[in-house]
């Protein structure tokens, strides 16, 4: 189960999605209708996507897309003026145009929270191979001093 961050200032608009969600999925879903109380939920963790319009009352979407990807939080920002999509598409941030039917807003925040963890998996990958590489490497480096300590003593310089 999985948990969203809907922000949005329209009441009906995140009541309506709220029971969407209940009905269609079994994700919990927490709406927040202005930015100040969403960058308190977001501060709290343990959203797996933040879904937020672009234009809030008292904040500006983006700065709160900005605060979500901070705390590790996937991003799919909401937008309905074709200046601010263009904006969104400019700063790369995955983003849905109103006018937006819920089973596309609920599919677009799967496909976010999929992707985050597609990405969050190679990322771990990396992580992996580059601890081996590095164990590999520490033991060649001792190896090499073994030897070079072998040699210095062989010759019988000082040792270092």
């Amino acid at each position: 189960m999985a948990r969203i961050l809907l922000v949005q200032n329209d009441p009906l608009l995140c009541q309506a999605v709220s029971d969407y969600h209940k009905s269609c999925a079994a994700d919990e879903l927490e709406c927040a209708l202005t930015g100040s109380s969403a960058e308190h939920l977001l501060a709290a963790g343990g959203f797996e996507v933040a879904a937020i319009s672009a234009i809030l009352p008292d904040r500006s979407g983006i700065e709160l897309a900005a605060l979500a990807v901070n705390e590790n939080i996937p991003v799919l920002m909401l937008s309905a003026n074709s200046l601010v999509s263009r904006e969104l598409e400019r700063l790369h941030y995955q983003y849905l145009q109103h006018p937006f039917t819920l089973e596309a807003l609920l599919c677009e925040t799967k496909r976010v929270m999929h992707e985050a963890r597609e990405h969050f998996s190679r990322v771990n990958a990396s992580f992996s191979k580059m601890d081996a590489s590095l164990a590999a490497l520490q033991a060649e480096m001792a190896e090499s001093h073994r030897l070079f300590d072998a040699i210095v003593a062989r010759l019988g310089y000082w040792r270092r």
